[in-house]
This record gives C-alpha cells, sequence and structure tokens, in this order.
C-alpha cells in the first residue's frame, strides 16, 4: 500500500511565521507511505514533522513558497567552503534518528532564538518533541555534528532517490557564529551530490520572515508555484532569474490529495 492515512480537517490557526495572520493548512496523519509517493509529495509542497504531513493552503495569503536546491552539476560557493574550512574540527555523521535528553536540551537552547518573536510557539515537551522528529520512516535520517563529545547541531531529513528533504536543524546558539545551522545545510547538499539525490528540499521560502526568508541565499534554487510548476529562482551567480511579482505571487495550489488518503477512522 502506498500511504494508509487519515486526512484531518482543516481548521484556521493563527500563522506560525507571519504575525496577524491566519493559516490554513491541508493536513494528513500518516502511518505508512512509500517512497514513491512521500517524494511526489514533497515534490508538490507538502512539509512533515513526524506522522502529520501539511500543505498551506490559506485563504489571500500565498506566501509559504516551497523551494529546492538543484545538485545537478553544483559547485559549493566559496562562502560554503569557508564554512567547510572554520568548522573543519567538527564531527559529521548521518545516523538513524534516536532521541536523546541531550538532542532534546540541544532544541529548547535553539527555540530560545524565537524567544522574542510574536508568533513564538510554546516551549513542547519530551513527548512532543519525539513525535515531531523520531517516528521515522525507513528513508529517515539525522545529521548530527559534535564538537569532541558535545552535541553542537543536529538536522533531520528524509532521503529518497529522487528527494533530500530537510525537515529541521537545530544548533547550540555558542556556535551561530560559525553558521552552524548553514553549515549543516552545506553539508546536506554535499550528501545528496554524492548519492546523485536531484534536489534537496528546504521547506518553505518566506521573504517576510527573516528565520525563512535566507534559504534564496543558498543556490542555485527553485521555487514552487503550484504544482508541477518549479521554477528558477535565483542562479549560481546569485543573479534573481525568476521575475519578482512572480516570487511575490507566491505558492498557489491547485489542487488536494484528499483522495489519495486510505481514511480509515480507526488509524487517527
Amino acid at each position: 500500500m502506498p500511504i494508509r492515512a487519515a486526512l484531518l480537517e482543516a481548521v484556521e490557526t493563527p500563522c506560525v511565521y507571519l504575525a496577524g495572520r491566519q493559516a490554513l493548512c491541508e493536513e494528513l496523519l500518516v502511518q505508512e507511505i512509500d517512497e514513491e509517493l512521500f517524494s511526489a509529495l514533497i515534490e508538490n509542497g507538502y512539509r512533515h514533522f513526524g506522522r502529520f504531513f501539511f500543505r498551506p493552503m490559506c485563504v489571500g495569503c500565498h506566501a509559504c513558497v516551497p523551494i529546492r536546491i538543484c545538485t545537478a552539476g553544483y559547485v559549493f560557493p566559496r562562502s560554503a567552503r569557508k564554512l567547510f574550512q572554520r568548522n573543519a574540527n567538527l564531527t559529521v555523521e548521518v545516523t538513524v534518528p534516536e532521541p536523546s535528553p541531550a538532542a532534546f536540551s540541544l532544541y529548547l537552547e535553539h527555540k530560545k532564538r524565537f524567544a522574542d518573536s510574536p508568533t513564538a510557539s510554546p516551549e513542547p515537551n519530551y513527548e512532543r518533541f519525539v513525535e515531531s522528529f523520531f517516528h521515522s520512516f525507513p528513508f529517515s535520517f539525522a545529521l548530527r555534528v559534535r564538537d569532541g563529545d558535545r552535541l553542537v547541531a543536529m538536522s533531520h531529513f528524509d532521503l529518497t532517490e529522487r528527494v533530500l528533504s530537510d525537515v529541521y536543524c537545530y544548533y547550540d546558539l555558542e556556535y551561530l557564529p560559525r553558521s552552524i545551522g548553514r553549515f549543516a545545510i552545506y553539508k546536506l547538499i554535499e550528501f545528496a551530490v554524492a548519492r546523485g539525490v536531484p534536489y534537496v528540499y528546504l521547506g518553505f521560502y518566506i521573504q517576510a520572515n527573516a528565520h525563512m526568508s535566507y534559504k534564496r541565499g543558498i543556490r542555485p534554487n527553485e521555487l514552487l508555484l503550484t504544482e508541477g510548476a518549479w521554477t528558477p529562482f535565483i542562479d549560481a551567480r546569485n543573479q534573481d532569474v525568476m521575475p519578482p511579482e512572480l516570487a511575490s505571487f507566491g505558492f498557489v495550489p491547485r489542487f488536494r490529495l484528499g483522495s489519495a488518503a486510505d481514511q480509515d477512522p480507526g488509524e487517527s
């Protein structure tokens, strides 16, 4: 079975990305999914935390635009090479994700970055943390960065033949001057290039959110304007390829995938 999931009722909630706005998402609670359909969901603008898959379909706002990095012929920019040199003393490993008190402490430390944000979410408990990042599918992995025995960054991602999907990265704020988050992204790109995976998906690019707009600087990249319409955005020379008015229009989905889900009430 390619997917076993329950389609959840769409309910408006306060937006966690843009203050003062309401968010509306198509949401699936997934029990089982194969690599083919998972790849198709990611390619069509879906994200997930654990079993919870979602895609925005907000009324009157299309600011959350899926962004991906093209790996074919990828050449790391000078800034990336400098990051590799600056962080050469760190140990990077890819593992099966396993929850731990150290990872949870690191996550809580990272959340302090958003403490003053009007859209800051409540501090999660350990159980919710595990559900969000450690309910693993067979293609789920974690990139761990250590400084000696000290865990300083953790990036959760999914890997299939077609996609590397970066779920979330959290890190020690003491390493912020070393651009540890961007370093982790470039290590994921390196991992994808080595395995011939054509695209690295970074989630949503949101121009008006400083924590999400930095993604335009990871290039060359493409934005998804609607299903099947991945369009070049910023090229390898840091030149805008997409007309600004097209980029600002955002992501507008045309269909819903509810009919693809096996909606068994007993599975929720």
